[in-house]
């Protein structure tokens, strides 16, 4: 089922008795049938409030939602056939992994063997196989927040709707279920919303990420699109870390430093130019040629080594060397140069 949004808003009256708030501001957004869509950015954004005018929870100041052709704007939230998977998983603590998953079958009136026909097959795509009898109490924050899952999917909806759902797990137990998430929504081919701030998150599991900031959507595209080539300096600085260069735009490429990179350049770009490079694209060596510049920071990280350098020409950069115990280490006080790769430089649009 495709989702549209058209011209949404939402306004909240001020709690002082000023001004109105904005929390979403003249949203446009489609999300293709079986297409999962991240709704990415900082706290007060307008990314939750959005989802919840989504799910039924809130109804549009302005503008209009749509479920496929159905207009859903004063449709309630349990005639959607959209469910939401909540950040506290908000399952009974009172009833077994079974029940808790077969809640919402029941309400419906389904017969006890077409619920178990669904169960069986759900219970086993997340991989509570054999926990069926278990309480809440007997699980891990993983195994609860899978039933939380399992009872969303078990209901076929033809919307998921995701907030935030893995903010209360640790790291390592966030990926793999960021992993499973995505396995199970592209095995059912369900569309779905996904809220969350955090953008490795976003970029792992999205087809397309959406990034947000005071209500208005600032940017849209594949996390590779949004990565390599960020509108403005708020995409750039949001997803990932990035470094940003102040440098001269002609036909041939860019001046940064008072070195000359070629870069295909468009005429709005020409004249003077803010140019972002990522860390990991820096590359930091003892060859002579390039940028000088003093290390000040060296942070191992394992997979990486992350460097703060200060570069007369440059300004101060960070700099990710990656699979550090392959090369050599840069120690704080030491001079090295720092070499840009033109096929890795973006250009911001002028803002």
């Amino acid at each position: 089922m495709e989702l549209r949004i058209s011209e949404v808003s939402k306004v909240f009256p001020s709690h002082d008795g000023g001004a109105v708030v904005r929390a979403v501001d003249s949203v446009n957004l489609t999300v293709a049938d079986g297409e999962l869509v991240t709704l990415l950015g900082p706290s007060g954004c307008g990314k939750t409030t959005l989802l919840r005018m989504i799910a039924g929870f809130e109804d549009p100041s302005e503008g209009d939602l749509y479920f496929g052709d159905r207009r859903v704007n004063n449709v309630a939230p349990n005639r959607r056939n959209a469910t939401l998977v909540f950040q506290s998983y908000a399952i009974f603590p009172h009833l077994n992994v079974f029940e808790n998953i077969a809640f919402g079958l029941r309400l419906k009136g389904l017969k006890e063997g077409d619920i178990r026909s669904k169960m069986e097959k759900v219970v086993h795509m997340v991989g509570l196989g054999g926990m069926e009898t278990r309480r809440p109490s007997q699980l891990s924050g993983g195994q609860q927040q899978r039933v939380a899952l399992a009872r969303a999917v078990v209901m076929e909806p033809e919307l998921l709707l995701f907030d935030e759902p893995l903010s209360n797990l640790d790291a390592k137990l966030r990926e793999q279920m960021r992993i499973d998430i995505r396995r199970l929504q592209k095995a059912l081919g369900i569309t779905s919303v996904y809220v969350t701030h955090d953008q490795a998150e976003a970029m792992s599991i999205s087809d397309r990420v959406v990034v947000m900031k005071d209500g208005r959507i600032e940017q849209s595209g594949s996390p590779v699109d949004l990565y390599a080539r960020p509108r403005n300096r708020f995409v750039a600085d949001f997803i990932g870390k990035a470094n940003f260069l102040d440098g001269t735009a002609s036909e041939g490429g860019v001046i940064l430093g008072g070195k000359s990179y070629p870069m295909d350049i468009a005429p709005s770009e020409v004249g003077e130019a803010q140019v972002v490079a990522r860390p990991e694209a820096l590359v930091l060596s003892r060859d002579e040629g390039h940028f000088p510049c003093e290390v000040m920071r060296t942070t191992f990280l394992g997979n990486l080594v992350e460097y703060e350098v200060e570069c007369p020409n440059l300004g101060t950069l960070t700099v990710h060397q990656v699979n550090p115990m392959a090369g050599e280490l840069f120690r704080p006080g030491e001079s090295i140069q720092v070499s840009l790769r033109p096929e890795t430089l973006h250009i911001l649009e002028k803002e």
